[in-house]
Order: C-alpha cells, then sequence, then structure tokens
C-alpha cells in the first residue's frame, strides 16, 4: 500500500532547522535570493455537501487536513523567507474562483482555471508577498 507524502508536507524549500542566512554566515558573503511558489489550489475550504455517513465525514475530514498541512507548510516557508532575507512571492488559486469541477481532468474547469491564472498576470496581480490569510 501507498500513502500519499502529502499527508506528511505538501511542499517543502529546504530541510526543516536548516537556515540560508546560517549558509552565507558560514561562507561570509551575503546573496539576493527570491522564491517563487505556485499552489496549484486555494487557501480557503470549500462548502461540500456530504452524507451522513462515517466514510463520508472521514474523508472529508482528511482532505481537510491534507488542504490545511499544505496552507502551513507554505507559511513555515514564508517565516523561513523572512528569517533568511529572501524574497518570497506566491501566486495559488484565488478564493472566490467558483467554475464548477465535475472530475479531477475537467477540460471545462481547466480552462476557466487557465483564464483566471491569464487574467491575473494580465492584471500584475498573481504573485503575492505574503500568503493568503497568514497574520503577521
Amino acid at each position: 500500500m501507498h500513502v500519499d507524502g502529502g499527508t506528511a508536507t505538501q511542499v517543502f524549500l529546504m530541510p526543516g532547522g536548516n537556515s540560508l542566512r546560517d549558509v552565507d554566515k558560514a561562507l561570509g558573503q551575503t546573496r539576493s535570493r527570491s522564491v517563487y511558489i505556485i499552489r496549484n489550489g486555494t487557501f480557503a475550504p470549500k462548502y461540500k455537501k456530504l452524507e451522513a455517513s462515517t466514510l463520508a465525514i472521514a474523508s472529508r475530514a482528511i482532505s481537510t487536513l491534507i488542504l490545511n498541512q499544505g496552507i502551513g507548510d507554505i507559511y513555515r516557508m514564508y517565516t523561513d523567507a523572512k528569517r533568511d532575507h529572501t524574497d518570497f512571492n506566491i501566486a495559488s488559486i484565488p478564493a472566490d474562483f467558483s467554475a464548477p469541477n465535475t472530475s479531477d481532468f475537467d477540460p471545462a474547469y481547466m480552462k476557466a482555471l487557465y483564464k483566471e491564472g491569464y487574467e491575473m498576470a494580465k492584471a500584475g496581480t498573481e504573485w503575492q508577498k505574503v500568503p493568503p490569510g497568514f497574520k503577521q
């Protein structure tokens, strides 16, 4: 059996406990760094009507846990970037994007998502300096 690694860590920049600032200090030099993260998802939970069954509720709980694990991973990457004086940039699916999605590879959904990203890039709003919902 295989368990998706996303249940442990969705994304990472470098191993935990490491600091690029410490590397610079050890080498006696300063570097300009930037990190760009594209999250193929939103930071906001989406309402989903469930049947009243243990399996449906457990499945939804796990998917919510994985969503929040990914958000936490990005928040950690943000704080690591700030600690290491690294320029942070994130792009994600906006919380108000609401095209219906009937399957993992729904062509209409993918076209709508592409159009949303294209419009954000045209407007210059695709990159954010702070992850959505991050409280400073």
